[in-house]
Formats: structure tokens, C-alpha cells, sequence
């Protein structure tokens, strides 16, 4: 029972009934799939990447441990751009594979005498096994490298810039201070 703007009371129709069950059921139905759908995804490891996306990327077959003299056969094995200091004398390297997630991603490094490290994951999902412990985060800016967004990382010995494209990601270490690290990585080029 209801009761009007008069204050007598009055009956409600079956038809409202109904409409309130329908609304109270499509309700529960509604919640009841979006429960399924998160239980199901609940399980599944996003960051990790399909074998479909891996033989896109061209991550079927295995380098091996490999060190490198000429840059255009690292960029072949890895099957991915690297981003070089164009002025830096280049003292190595080496490309490998390994694991992330358990899905097969290729590493590379290279290193340059002034102490600078490039380490490189391809596919990007596996980005972070390039992470340095102790480093702390500068949320408060963005930066570039190679027309790349990058992310600064400092800490007591130095500082890292994280970036990627569509195929690798990659970490640029430098022992010093940002200005030094930038400063190199404003010469880095494709």
C-alpha cells in the first residue's frame, strides 16, 4: 500500500510489481556478468605476452648468448631498432635470451667506456627485467630520447632513463647525475 499527495492510501497495480521484479532481476543479471568476466580474467597473466604476439614479433627462434662487433648485426639479431650515443665509443656487446613470465624474450647491452649502460627487452611486456634496484622514480617529469617519452630514475651512484617502442624497451644507466645522463642521451640516435 502507497499512499497519495492526500494522504490516502492507495493500491498498487500488478503491472508496477512486475516492472519492480524486472528491474531487480535485469539488475542481478547485469552483476552477475560483469562477476564472471573479472573471475575468468582474475586468473589470466595480462602483461604477459600470447604465442600469437610473440611470432609477431618475431620471437620463434632463440639467439643464443652472443657478443657483437658490428651494430647492424645486433639490430638484425634482436630484430628491433637500438638506440646508440652517435659521439660514444662503444667497449661491447652482447645479446641473449631469457625468460620473463614464462614467455621467451631476447636481452641486449651495450657499453660505452664513459661508464653508460644500455640494456634492451624485446617484447616490451618484459620491461621489467631491465628495472635497477635502489633507484627512486622522478614522477614530477617526462623527459625524451630519441623522440621517445623516457622516465628518470635516480639514485646515490647514478641515474637510469626508461623508454620503449613498439618492439623493445630499454634502460639507459649512467653513473652521476641527471644532467650528465640527459645530456648523453640527447646525442642518442636510431
Amino acid at each position: 500500500m502507497m499512499k497519495d499527495d492526500r494522504g490516502e492510501q492507495k493500491k498498487r497495480g500488478i503491472g508496477s510489481v512486475l516492472r519492480m521484479i524486472f528491474i531487480c532481476a535485469g539488475a542481478l543479471i547485469l552483476f552477475a556478468v560483469f562477476y564472471v568476466i573479472t573471475v575468468v580474467l582474475a586468473g589470466q597473466d595480462l602483461t604477459a605476452c600470447a604465442p600469437g604476439d610473440r611470432e609477431i614479433a618475431g620471437m620463434t627462434e632463440k639467439i643464443g648468448e652472443r657478443s657483437f662487433s658490428d651494430l647492424n648485426a645486433m639490430r638484425y639479431a634482436l630484430g628491433a631498432a637500438v638506440p646508440v650515443a652517435a659521439d660514444q665509443a662503444i667497449t661491447g656487446m652482447r645479446a641473449w635470451d631469457d625468460t620473463y613470465a614464462g614467455a621467451p624474450v631476447w636481452r641486449a647491452r651495450i657499453d660505452y667506456g664513459n661508464g653508460a649502460v644500455m640494456n634492451i627487452v624485446r617484447p616490451v611486456p618484459a620491461a621489467p627485467l631491465l628495472q635497477i634496484s635502489g633507484l627512486k622514480l622522478d614522477a614530477a617529469q617526462t623527459y625524451s630520447v630519441c623522440n621517445l617519452e623516457a622516465r628518470l630514475c635516480e639514485g646515490r651512484d647514478g641515474c637510469c632513463l626508461y623508454f620503449a617502442d613498439e618492439n623493445a624497451a630499454y634502460a639507459l644507466y649512467m653513473p652521476g647525475d641527471r644532467e650528465l645522463l640527459c645530456s648523453f642521451a640527447g646525442g642518442m640516435i636510431y
